[in-house]
């Protein structure tokens, strides 16, 4: 290990930086079978234990990037100023969890700020508060993660002996978890705001009680449906990439559709909350989706999230595929609500390249077509005119 009382002291962040290494030596062969089965583990306890996915996908990195200590930092605002908080530690480290350190002082901070994945050799060079850790950090590589494509946080791995270095595949690695982290934490950020939901319920009176337990009930539905999600993303994907940004994306959009319901206390939501939230998703796409109907038609639990889902795979499609895969595509959506109940959505796309029908029915076609209409006590049909893709969505509005 290097001693710790010598230091060669930087004035730029920059001469820490050694990212640059990464292209130039031979790493060792990917991994794409470890990292394939980490990832369904950690899925399947995205569904099980949500409030402890987060230290597990710290003490993924440890086993997958070959590091000797690691952990998940959020980026916390207060009125005192913005701080790093470690959510997550492992290995050498695993005794900080809790600790925090200021955004200046920290890899951690510039990572978020510069938006992009490093590595570093030394930062006690630089940065004070690092040189008081022990184990001493010799080499750090960490990327960030986002919550409604905003950067909230890093995940990082830390080799401590001198001679050890990370490599190319360490850091794809990184960044592969990093991208389960997004949805990790949004889904169990959003539990927990039911929780605590539930908890002041049930500290008022006795007739919400009912309603605190209804609200655990529907968080059971909610991560049966990420089960079901990630299990069928997995076994229909044609590669770990594929898997994950189909993984992230649906879990993504429950989490948006999810934190709308939890303001409204899982009972109603209007129909334009859950569009918006989806929309915004994609608002790469910005002034390229006309919407139009009621916007104060009101929509139950279930069919907000049916709704989303389904709205979220229309434009991942649309993007890939469809109407905004070009530059002057369009898309549609259009609802109408009687005083009867009846309901209608139409989601229609023009202006993009000639349409192809799909030559297999993947999972995010089964779940728009299946999975959503009987929410709606309804029918659902998705079409592939020439002109641009259709999906058209009847049935009833309240609960099933």
């Amino acid at each position: 290990m290097k001693a710790i009382d010598i230091f060669e002291p930087v004035s730029r962040v920059d001469d820490l930086i050694i990212t640059q290494r990464l292209a130039t030596e031979t790493g060792r062969p990917s991994d794409f079978e470890g990292e394939a089965r980490v990832l369904s583990e950690l899925a399947e306890l995205l569904n099980k234990s949500p409030r402890v996915v987060l230290q597990k996908l710290s003490d993924a990195i440890l086993e997958l990037c070959r590091a000797k200590s690691s952990g998940i930092t959020l980026l916390e605002t207060s009125e005192d100023g913005d701080v790093l908080r470690w959510i997550a530690t492992s290995g050498g480290f695993a005794p900080m969890v809790g600790g925090t350190m200021p955004v200046a002082a920290s890899p951690c901070g510039t990572v978020i700020d510069r938006d992009q994945a490093l590595m570093m050799s030394e930062p006690g060079r630089f940065y004070p508060a690092a040189q008081d850790l022990r184990p001493y950090i010799n080499e750090i590589i960490l990327a960030p993660f986002y919550v409604s494509g905003r950067p909230i946080g890093t995940v990082w791995g830390i080799l401590h002996e001198d001679g050890d270095k990370f490599d190319a595949e360490d850091m794809r690695l990184l960044r592969s978890l990093s991208r389960f982290a997004g949805a990790a934490y949004t889904l169990a950020d959003a539990l927990k705001q039911s929780h605590d939901r539930e908890s002041a319920l049930e500290d008022k009176n006795a007739q919400r009680v009912v309603l605190a337990r209804e609200l655990t009930h529907r968080m059971k539905n909610l991560l049966s449906i990420v089960q079901a999600i990630t299990a069928q993303s997995l076994r229909n994907a044609r590669s770990v990439e594929e898997a994950q940004e189909a993984v992230m994306g649906r879990i993504s959009a429950l989490g948006r559709a999810q934190d709308i319901l939890t303001q409204s206390d899982w009972v109603d939501t209007e129909i334009d909350q859950v569009i918006s939230s989806i929309l915004d998703l994609h608002d790469s796409r910005s002034g390229r989706f006309d919407v139009r109907g009621d916007r104060s038609v009101v929509l139950s639990d279930q069919q907000g999230l049916g709704l989303a889902l389904a709205l979220h795979e229309l434009a991942t499609n649309a993007i890939k595929y469809g109407a905004l895969s070009n530059e002057a595509g369009r898309v549609t959506i259009t609802w109408r609500a009687s005083a009867g109940g009846e309901f209608s959505l139409d989601w229609v796309e023009h202006g993009g390249p000639p349409v192809v029908a799909p030559t297999r029915t993947g999972f995010g076609s089964r779940l728009i077509e299946k999975m959503v209409a009987p929410h709606f006590q309804g029918n659902a049909s998705l079409h592939y005119p020439p002109e641009g893709a259709r999906f058209q969505l009847s049935g009833r509005l309240g609960n099933e």
